[in-house]
């Protein structure tokens, strides 16, 4: 098999562990940045009364009320995080064009798209098993606890967001929680972490398990490390596959 097939594009310009420390440093001010983002969209919908603000981001999530505001601060800090800030460095530092990043293909081939859907289906009763197996494990000490707290914690802020009251709200929803990751996740980890890493090591498969092991982490949800990491590269493959990051971003949706 000629793996240069498989190679979606060659895009990264840089290859020294600078690169590496420019990358993690604008990831890393951009996260600082998001979180400031979701403070001052909260506070403009609230008058800045930023004690209501932290209230209203921190737990416990109860009052819904206050639903759609967590929403927007959730959509404000995705989008800075996940699309902005990778943009940003690829744009001012790889100098790559926006929609370089996104396809090599002139047109996204449907054939692809039917086997996508296919190969997520049967990916689900092993996503369910692997979670299942993941779940039974049992993390030893305060890590253990930390671990199932944070779990706890992730999963009753999915809960409470996810509890639409109207279709309007159902629709912000569904953009805030479902498409601005979608696209940004995979911006982020399959279009520049999992391209830097092939590049720098000529290897496509150590390129797609090392982003899709660090794709998992990022989540911080250890009771659910094993199914992600295991969607993480699928998502991988189908990128290098397709040559276009639209197959995992719609992966992502039908998941």
């Amino acid at each position: 098999m000629n793996h240069q097939k498989f190679s979606p594009y060659n895009f990264i310009t840089q290859n020294s562990g600078i690169s590496y420390l420019v990358m993690g440093g604008v990831l890393l001010a951009g996260f600082f940045i998001a979180q400031f983002g979701s403070v001052v969209a909260a506070g403009i919908l609230h008058g800045f009364n930023f004690s209501d603000v932290f209230s209203i981001l921190s737990p416990p999530f109860t009052d819904a009320s206050y639903r759609n505001t967590l929403l927007i601060a959730q959509g404000v800090n995705s989008a800075i995080l996940f699309i902005v800030t990778p943009l940003f460095y690829l744009y001012f530092y790889e100098r790559v064009r926006p929609q370089r990043v996104f396809s090599t293909e002139d047109r996204l081939n449907w054939q692809i798209v039917i086997l996508t859907v296919v190969l997520v289906i049967v990916y689900m009763p092993i996503s369910a098993y692997s979670a299942f197996w993941n779940e039974s494990i049992q993390i030893p000490g305060s890590f253990g606890d930390f671990a199932r707290a944070m779990e706890d914690q992730l999963k009753e802020l999915t809960l409470f967001m996810v509890s639409f009251d109207s279709l309007p709200q159902f629709l912000l929803g569904l953009f805030i929680i479902a498409v601005i990751p979608g696209i940004g996740e995979e911006l982020l980890f399959r279009g520049i972490l999992q391209n830097k890493i092939e590049k720098a090591s000529g290897n496509m498969h150590l390129a797609i398990w090392s982003t899709a092991l660090i794709f998992s982490a990022f989540h911080l949800q250890f009771y659910g490390f094993i199914p992600r990491m295991l969607l993480g590269g699928l998502f991988g493959y189908l990128y290098v596959w397709s040559g276009t990051l639209l197959v995992p971003i719609f992966s992502a949706f039908c998941k």
